[in-house]
């Protein structure tokens, strides 16, 4: 339900209309910092995150934008309303918010905003106009700490500016079906008991290399070694992605594997997904963060992943999870084989890491560091 928050409120905004990791984010982080004070989510009024929010009983504000760049209009109306509800504080994840924060800034001076990144910079930002963008952030925050350093090579922002706060995991949400079964687990998702079960979660994006591991699973078949793979996710409106999903179905007929391959829709019942599982693959060449490998890890679930992007330092280079080359999938299989005869190794593994996210990537720290950056 709209309606008006009180003052000094910490405001969050996205104005994307897909549902993902990054939107899902929002929500729950606006959620979890209603310990430390008023928050309000701002967003666009048909997206899944209004939808959520209001769910939540999350305060909500609507935005609409028309221009990536130069959404004067929407960064006016936004500056009032952030002077009518007497609240300078304007956090944002969306690098497509960028300019729409910036404007409203340029409008009303005393706002501070604050950019939590979720995304790698990639090519060097350093031009005019990344620049003059840039100045008008009071913190970049990074999740981990090659993101950082990427930021400080990258751009000509202020090194100060930076800090780097985890983002964090609900751990309680996550243990609270500890008690659950394997045997019940598979059962939700209709698996065979007698083969191991190998799971993906994410958007069905070509991005997120699903194909690949079904292409990993075949080659296991070919060497007459079968599993069960659980494919979770959605695509995102895009057409390109509806049309990959309709690749996936595609592979898995032409790879004779329809036995052996599931796919369902997102479910917000992750236990039940990470409680399945044999192995956990993050397949993306280069996942930015990767908080479903968190999940996994915290779910003593083993984790394989792709040696690249933030998935190296999660592991740390290997220490808490087995690593594949990027889009290989002759590696991949190769690897789930290893991980697959090795179940004692692997498993003791799997508890350290178990340990090592239950100190490191706990929801309250991040919230805690938050409040702290914001006041």
């Amino acid at each position: 339900m709209e309606n008006n928050a009180q003052s000094s409120a910490l405001v969050f905004l996205n104005t994307s209309r897909s549902w993902g990791g990054l939107e899902m984010n929002t929500v729950s982080l606006a959620k979890w910092m209603l310990k430390y004070g008023n928050t309000e989510i701002w967003c666009h009024p048909y997206s899944p995150i209004a939808k959520q929010a209001q769910m939540e009983g999350l305060t909500i504000q609507y935005i609409s934008k028309r221009s990536k760049l130069f959404p004067l209009r929407a960064a006016y109306v936004m500056a009032k309303k952030m002077k009518k509800i007497g609240s300078r504080k304007l956090f944002f994840c969306d690098n497509k918010d960028m300019s729409l924060c910036c404007w409203a800034k340029i409008f009303n001076p005393s706002l501070r905003l604050f950019y939590q990144q979720h995304m790698q910079i990639g090519v060097d930002k350093k031009d005019w106009l990344h620049t003059h963008r840039y100045q008008y952030l009071d913190k970049w925050i990074s999740p981990l700490n090659y993101l950082a350093e990427e930021v400080k090579q990258k751009t000509n922002i202020d090194p100060q500016k930076i800090v780097c706060i985890p983002l964090g995991v609900d751990i309680q949400k996550l243990l609270a079906g500890k008690l659950l079964t394997k045997m019940i687990a598979q059962s939700h998702w209709h698996l065979s008991t007698n083969r191991p079960v190998i799971g993906i979660l994410g958007r069905l994006d070509r991005l997120k290399n699903q194909h690949i591991v079904i292409e990993a699973v075949h080659i296991l078949k070919q060497r007459n070694i079968f599993v069960d793979l659980l494919i979770v996710g959605e695509p995102t409106r895009e057409k390109a992605q509806q049309v990959y999903a309709h690749e996936l179905i595609q592979q898995v007929i032409d790879s004779q594997l329809e036995s052996q391959v599931s796919f369902h829709p997102f479910t917000d019942q992750i236990t039940n997904f990470y409680k399945a599982l044999d192995l956990f693959v993050m397949a993306t060449d280069c996942e930015t963060y990767g908080m479903v490998t968190l999940e996994a890890m915290l779910c003593g679930v083993p984790v394989l992943a792709s040696n690249a992007g933030g998935s190296p330092e999660i592991l740390q280079n290997g220490k808490y999870g087995s690593l594949f080359q990027p889009s290989n999938a002759q590696d991949l299989a190769n690897k789930m084989i290893y991980i697959l005869d090795n179940k004692e190794l692997i498993i003791q593994k799997a508890e350290l890491a178990n340990e090592y996210v239950s100190l490191n990537f706990d929801m309250n720290s991040e919230t805690q560091k938050i409040h702290n950056l914001v006041n």
